[in-house]
């Protein structure tokens, strides 16, 4: 079928010039979708209100918890700024393209009582003052950094005695579908990374795809030493590259490697996101599988013009759930979690995405958030997948014990407090 589509049509497509396309296929059913979405109950999938908090938190919220928790207060947080090189095998690549990404934050949340709550990420020091004093059960669902939501469902798990994903839905998955990450390299370097991949567990490999390297070789050379059940996730980050990652581009790639579409799990981002004519096309036409960003409002026209199988999911929490959602409403689309950093993390977000994934029903793609490229991780007992597949934690809040020896080998300075 690919060799004998017809180009001519599609040739000069920019990202988000809907004129080169023809309309995208009508979605069955959409008006009948957009009806109910315009109710009260189902307005926060659509960008409205946050999604409602599971029973177990509204409980929390209203009121009901043991007494000593009632008034429980943030009351000091500590940022620690650290520095953990990559491994040497991926040290180049990762300087060249993620330069400043060695370094991250660890967040401890104390509240009175003697609760405390880890997070970790990008800097956010200058914004921790206005969580003095809150409870932090008012801080669920909210638009607050991965950081801070790690630190505060790590605190209002332990408090229940509960793991995290029960504070955001019920369990859907004992077990959560791994991901590797790597960064844009040589095919030579990508089909070692695979290799270490498979060696650490992993069957999905999500791949960095930059124009500078070359996509067909890359993926030929990964296929030629990893087993056959390997999956390969090529990430384009099309809205940054639309010039080259083009509708026509992508056809050559589906024609250059259609004998191994089925082991291709899907196109992340393949050309500008905006072209939803353009992505429409590209599923229609030559089947490719494709997943997206999306903030809720965009990601309901994805959905109405049949842009995308799937969502990447990450961010604040309200806006992830809301997406996810939406993805289930209209058309069982499944989703990704994705946190901010993806192969850069140091070990607590990994634990985060599993949970998130735990609770969303249709989070049934592998999480791509993984903290195998450091030489250290920040916690003591780090999740690795088996045969593929993080275990859900079920110790109380994220199930995470700081490493101090590595906080302490590895921090630039003294932490920064605020609070008492």
């Amino acid at each position: 079928m690919l060799q004998n589509l017809r180009l001519r049509h599609w040739r000069g497509d920019i990202g988000g010039d809907a004129t080169r396309f023809p309309a995208a296929p009508h979605v069955p059913g959409i008006a009948a979708r957009a009806a109910i979405a315009g109710t009260a109950k189902n307005r926060h999938y659509f960008g409205g209100a946050r999604p409602a908090a599971p029973p177990l938190l509204r409980e929390l919220a209203t009121g009901w918890a043991p007494k000593r928790n009632s008034t429980m207060k943030i009351t000091r947080i500590e940022s620690t700024e650290l520095v953990i090189p990559w491994l040497d095998r991926v040290s180049e690549p990762m300087s060249a393209h993620m330069s400043g990404a060695e370094r991250t934050f660890v967040y401890r949340f104390l509240t009175d009582d003697g609760i405390v709550g880890v997070g970790e990420g990008g800097d956010c020091r200058g914004n921790l003052e206005k969580y003095i004093g809150r409870h932090p059960a008012e801080l669920l669902m909210g638009p607050d950094p991965e950081p801070v939501q790690e630190a505060i469902y790590d605190i209002l798990g332990k408090s229940l005695g509960v793991p995290a994903y029960r504070l955001i839905g019920q369990k859907c998955r004992d077990r959560v579908e791994a991901a590797f990450w790597s960064i844009d390299m040589s095919p030579q370097q990508a089909a070692a990374e695979a290799l270490a991949a498979v060696g650490g567990g992993y069957f999905v490999h999500k791949l960095k795809v930059r124009p500078w390297e070359d996509f067909i070789e890359q993926a030929e050379r990964i296929f030629a030493v990893v087993p056959a059940g390997y999956r390969l996730r090529p990430d384009f980050n099309g809205h940054r590259y639309s010039d080259y990652f083009t509708v026509d581009r992508m056809l050559d790639f589906a024609r250059a490697l259609e004998r191994y579409m089925d082991r291709i799990d899907y196109f992340e981002g393949p050309i500008n996101d905006r072209n939803l004519s353009g992505l429409a096309f590209l599923r229609s036409s030559a089947g490719l599988r494709i997943s997206l960003h999306a903030d809720p409002e965009w990601a309901a026209l994805c959905c109405r013009h049949d842009a995308c199988d799937y969502f990447q999911i990450g961010g604040p929490l309200a806006t992830a759930v809301k997406v996810a959602h939406l993805a289930e409403a209209t058309g069982h689309r499944a989703v990704a979690v994705e946190l901010a950093g993806g192969g850069a993390g140091a070990g607590i977000n990994t634990v985060w995405a599993v949970h998130l994934a735990a609770a969303l029903p249709n989070a049934t793609r592998a999480v791509d958030t993984v903290p195998d490229l450091r030489v250290a991780s920040v916690i003591a007992d780090p999740l690795k997948p088996k045969a593929g597949f993080f275990a859900v934690p079920e110790d109380p809040g994220l199930g995470v014990e700081l490493d101090e020896e590595v906080l302490r080998r590895f921090r630039t300075g003294d932490p920064v407090v605020v609070g008492d």
